[in-house]
């Protein structure tokens, strides 16, 4: 029994346990063996013990007598029936089974006893993720992620009315010693007066200084509530280039200003530094300089446990600089009012963290289709490839023709995808339904947009047909539980196949039949859940193991990044420890759910 038990001592959660909680588990508990066939336990029944598997296989069943789970070897069992009091489930021995009965009193001890192990047993898919990554990193959920705006963080402004004077305005700024003049307006907004404003304007323009301060505003001001994360605030900071930002109470009042010195300082990371020397770069190879400190960012980010879904975001927003900067090197400047450069994919959804593909097009102005437009496109994607994003196997891409046309070449599409359906249109549509502007004149997006929706909402019969591919792909996991690996592929499974795109592809066939018009997957299952198509429970657990499934392929990505090897969606489970198993096999379930789900609202099984 001491050998078993010093096996178990570094076994998760166990291994946090005391000399003298091993030593009470010990005595009430004991080796017990069950041949194959054998019924553990039955639905309903009061559970009396954990079970950790030393060597074979259980097999969970439901009422419905399907199969839902399995357990292998150093796996752990039931501890939510022991907290419930119930099991919910019926429990057959698959291969003869030895395992570790630890009685229900060693285990209400140990709850009680070990703050680590009742937050183990307690806490949902997520927490547990945090928690691994904690251990194997050596490091805690990052601060900053849970912070959220300090009052002693803020600024004193200002608040003067448009009619004051210029130098009124700055003398009140110096009596109250105050960061910022704020200008408030009759409707209730506010306008922001920046150094650099007062720079050009005041000093250079040599405006009189008895001119309304209003000259000076930026309006409206963007601002942030008091009960924000300050991320977010640094999210809007890099999104808009400001370095000011108000903060506004539940009333709509301001209460003092956040300074991105104030946030950087707070959160150490490269992301003002890129965005700046983004925004400064004048030619192509200080772009791709620039670029290069985001993977940087990346690995920081993810080493501090930050969400997947929070690193795209900021991601995003500096991918999108790079883009917007990058249009304006390449693309001659007689085509920036009469072409829209757009993103897709991934891209489009803002949800791509490393660059491994590219997925955009161009819109121009009908009537408009310059000469060189051939040279310049090839030019830029050449550019994109020399930054990192390799380019698209697909061919979406702006050389090609089917993704670079006149405005009403698009709405054309837009028919034809849906007037004459096939999976392949579908799968094209898909694509543009998930665009989103980056840079030129945005009106001919916009139109393009909005003529595909008002398409869209003639042909609501089509949603089904739309929703169909997400069968495409089988789940990685098998009817006993295990991966189901690619022995071609050195035994791994393709992640995004089998559990990302049916999330994003089913989440979007919804957003697709009710006419949303976020393009975000999380932001989709969020108004999915505003309009009541989804309940709470389902919209957090499929965020929750999306989460869990993108934080995974990140992890394992930056692996193969910084082995110098190829980049993909591949994940070997032998390279998974046990809890990450277990917390990626819960995961892809909670998306196979989601599957079914898919499948009976829009009654796929009757399309054949």
């Amino acid at each position: 029994m001491n050998e078993i038990i010093s096996q178990l001592s570094s076994v998760e959660p166990f291994n946090h346990l005391d000399k003298e909680l091993l030593e009470f588990i010990s005595s009430n508990s004991k080796v017990t063996y069950y041949p194959a066939s054998s019924k553990l336990f039955d639905e309903h029944s009061t559970p009396k013990q954990l079970l950790w598997i030393i060597k074979g296989s259980v097999e969970v069943y439901d009422k419905s007598e399907e199969l839902i789970d399995i357990y292998h070897d150093q796996d752990i069992f039931d501890s939510n029936a022991l907290i419930e009091g119930v099991y919910k489930h019926s429990f057959i021995v698959k291969e003869e089974l030895i395992a570790l009965e630890i009685a229900s009193v060693a285990f209400d001890k140990i709850m009680k006893s070990n703050a680590y192990v009742e937050s183990y047993f307690l806490s949902n898919i997520v927490q547990k993720v945090h928690q691994l990554k904690a251990k194997a990193e050596n490091s805690t959920l990052s601060e900053f992620m849970i912070a959220r705006i300090d009052k002693n963080l803020l600024h004193k402004a200002v608040i003067v009315t448009k009619e004051v004077s210029i130098i009124d305005a700055l003398k009140e700024q110096v009596a109250q010693n105050a960061s910022t003049v704020l200008v408030a307006h009759e409707d209730g907004t506010y306008g922001i007066v920046t150094d650099s404003a007062i720079r050009q304007k005041f000093i250079i323009d040599n405006i009189s200084r008895q001119s309304s301060i209003a000259l000076l505003e930026s309006y409206p001001v963007i601002g942030v509530d008091e009960d924000d994360f300050l991320f977010n605030a640094l999210l809007k900071m890099t999104q808009h280039s400001i370095k000011k930002l108000p903060v506004f109470d539940k009333e709509g009042k301001i209460i003092g200003v956040l300074e991105q010195l104030d946030v950087l300082s707070f959160f150490s990371t490269q992301a003002h530094l890129t965005n700046m020397q983004i925004e400064n770069a004048s030619s192509l190879d200080e772009l791709i300089t620039a670029t290069k400190r985001i993977d940087t960012l990346v690995i920081s980010l993810q080493t501090k446990s930050v969400k997947a879904r929070y690193i795209s975001k900021l991601v995003n927003e500096l991918n999108k600089k790079m883009y917007q900067k990058l249009f304006e090197i390449i693309i001659p400047k007689e085509w920036h009012g009469k072409v829209a450069l757009i993103l897709l994919g991934s891209e489009g959804r803002g949800e791509q963290i490393l660059r491994t593909d590219q997925d955009n097009a161009m819109i121009f102005e009908d009537g408009f289709i310059p000469d060189d437009k051939d040279e310049v496109s090839a030019k830029f994607i050449d550019a994109l490839e020399q930054i990192g994003f390799p380019r698209c196997k697909g061919g979406v891409m702006i050389t090609n023709p089917f993704w670079s046309k006149e405005l009403s070449s698009f709405n054309e599409q837009s028919n034809i995808w849906l007037s004459s359906p096939n999976q392949s249109g579908f799968m094209d549509m898909a694509i543009f339904f998930d665009a989103s502007f980056v840079a030129g004149e945005e009106s001919l997006f916009v139109e393009a947009k909005k003529y595909m929706r008002e398409k869209i909402s003639q042909h609501t019969e089509l949603s089904s047909h739309f929703a169909k591919a997400i069968n495409n792909f089988e789940s990685p996991l098998s009817y006993f539980g295990g991966f189901i690996t690619d022995k071609k592929h050195n035994n791994e499974f393709d992640v995004k196949k089998g559990s990302i795109f049916p999330v994003i592809h089913g989440v979007r066939a919804l957003a697709f039949e009710k006419q949303l018009e976020a393009t975000n997957t999380f932001e989709r299952l969020k108004e999915l859940n505003n309009i009541g198509l989804l309940s709470r429970n389902e919209t957090f657990a499929l965020i929750e193991a999306l989460e869990v499934i993108l934080s995974f392929r990140l992890y394992v990505q930056l692996k193969k990044q910084k082995n110098a090897e190829a980049i993909d969606d591949f994940i070997d489970p032998n390279k998974l420890n046990r809890l990450e198993r277990e917390l990626l096999k819960e995961a892809i379930k909670r998306v196979n759910e989601f599957k079914k789900l898919i499948n009976f609202h829009f009654k796929l099984a009757q399309l054949g």
